[in-house]
């Protein structure tokens, strides 16, 4: 064998074998990285779903608090509306029994609504204490006059009872109505057609 053969040989083999070493060495990088990336993509999904469970409970809880909310503002509503009713019926409770009634139901509604504002958007939050203190400011004033007079409704009082009446039927119901319209908002609930405000 000449030398240029042997020389040639050498060279050769060790390219062969430099490249198959190159060869191997890549593909066991590009093994290792796609194993590596499926375990992240793996990871990933189970964040993802675990972020998904997450949220879900918590809209779910968010639901059942405003839902709680509304019922309670609306169980205000109706016992201030009884409260301020100037025509009875035989058989009503008293007023003194609805006054009381009403209390409840008010100290009722603040309770949650305090222990549980944080569920709300602040801006909800703010129109429901705005129609909370409008809604009990009418009651709140007869109350005090009732219990001034002793639980007897002086005749040349029945305008501030009429008054107080017209509100809870004319304008509250429009001030409930826009937090109703909050509340489907924030429950992405809305009418067909609406544009959810």
């Amino acid at each position: 064998m000449q030398s240029w053969q042997i020389l040639l040989a050498g060279f050769g083999g060790s390219a062969v074998l430099i490249t198959a070493l190159g060869f191997f060495s890549k593909a066991l990088v590009k093994q290792l990285l796609e194993k590596d990336i499926e375990e992240f993509k793996n990871s990933l999904k189970i964040a993802t779903v675990e972020h998904e469970i997450i949220f879900s409970r918590l809209h779910d809880k968010k639901i059942e608090i405003i839902s709680d909310l509304y019922a309670s503002l609306k169980e205000v509503l109706l016992k201030a509306r009884d409260y301020v009713e100037v025509l009875g019926y035989q058989g009503q409770p008293t007023r003194k029994e609805k006054r009381t009634a009403l209390y409840e139901a008010v100290n009722a509604f603040a309770i949650k609504f305090e222990k549980n504002k944080i569920w709300l958007e602040e801006e909800l939050s703010k129109k429901i204490e705005s129609l909370y203190t409008e809604l009990i400011k009418p009651a709140r004033e007869l109350i005090a006059e009732e219990m001034l007079s002793e639980e007897k409704l002086p005749s040349n009082k029945h305008q501030k009872w009429l008054e107080a009446f017209e509100k809870y039927q004319k304008e509250i119901p429009d001030v409930v109505s826009l937090i109703e319209s909050e509340f489907r908002k924030e429950l992405g609930v809305f009418k067909a057609g609406s544009k959810g405000r």
